[in-house]
């Protein structure tokens, strides 16, 4: 378990629980696409 994912689950179980969880789900999506596309470039750089 990374450092986000535990200070994920302290804001989802706090008690703004709704806001928190959609800001936070929004951010982990991106940060997971943002992996995705950095991979995807450097896959890419080596097969050339």
């Amino acid at each position: 378990m990374t450092t986000l994912d535990l200070v994920l689950n302290k804001l989802l179980y706090s008690k703004n629980t709704q806001k928190y969880a959609v800001v936070f789900a929004a951010a982990h999506a991106r940060m997971i696409l943002d992996l995705k596309v950095i991979s995807m470039t450097y896959d890419r750089c080596l097969a050339v």
